[in-house]
């Protein structure tokens, strides 16, 4: 029996409730390296966005450094995008998977008034071009960077005493910090969140690269399971 090294690069939180998430009787024994090649760091000063009749949230950071929606409307890609804005106060009457399908559906219902995108500084998609351009008065404001972090010499280690590593990849930016940054890619399977991501890892040279039937997190953790119980009990 193998017990393969589990590679997380989320930011440090999103890397620990993914951890938490995972079936119990897959823990005992597995290695968990947290190597987040993101920092989310917030704007400084708060940029002044002026008075908005609806939101736009394509991830949980933009939602935490947004103001409350006092009962807004608030699009979001994603239910956890969704679950953390109705705690802020928002309505959310449309709930997508994709930044894509987010904007098929309001292309047919069109929000009315003023429309922020609250983002980050790498984002992808240009939602509010797209939908400005459909006849939409939408906005993008840029809350926080994503910046860069290497890994350290002790992840470094990890990964070079293991033969098999299991690593979920759940944006284009990480993907492609992933690829450089990275050693051993041939001990690696990878499992992409999303054909997008899945496209920025294909220069890589990975032992295998899936990708998640629906881009959730949901999804990705039965991938995940999937993964691990075929290396752990093989």
């Amino acid at each position: 029996m193998t017990v393969p090294l589990l590679l997380l690069t989320r930011p440090q939180d999103d890397s620990e409730g993914f951890a938490v998430g995972l079936a119990p009787d897959l823990l005992p024994g597995l290695r968990v390296v947290m190597a987040p090649l993101l920092q989310i760091a917030p704007v400084t000063p708060v940029p002044d966005y002026g008075p908005c009749d609806g939101a736009i949230f394509t991830s949980r950071n933009g939602v935490a450094l947004a103001p409350d929606g006092d009962g807004r409307p608030a699009f979001c890609v994603g239910p956890r995008t969704a679950a953390q804005a109705t705690e802020r106060g928002w309505d959310t009457p449309a709930v997508a998977a994709t930044a894509d399908e987010l904007l098929a559906a309001l292309s047919k219902t069109p929000p009315a008034g003023r429309v922020i995108h609250f983002a980050g500084k790498h984002r992808r998609g240009n939602i509010a071009e797209r939908l400005s351009a459909a006849g939409m008065t939408v906005e993008t404001c840029i809350l926080y960077d994503q910046r860069r972090r290497g890994l350290t010499p002790e992840s470094r280690a990890e990964l070079a005493a293991a033969s098999r590593i299991i690593a979920p990849v759940f944006s284009p930016r990480t993907a492609e910090i992933f690829v450089e940054e990275v050693p051993f890619q041939d001990r690696i399977e990878v499992v992409a969140l999303s054909p997008a991501v899945a496209a920025a890892l294909r220069s890589g040279s990975f032992a295998e690269l899936h990708i998640c039937a629906h881009p959730n997190a949901g999804q990705m953790t039965e991938d995940i399971e999937k993964l691990l119980r075929r290396a752990t009990f093989a």
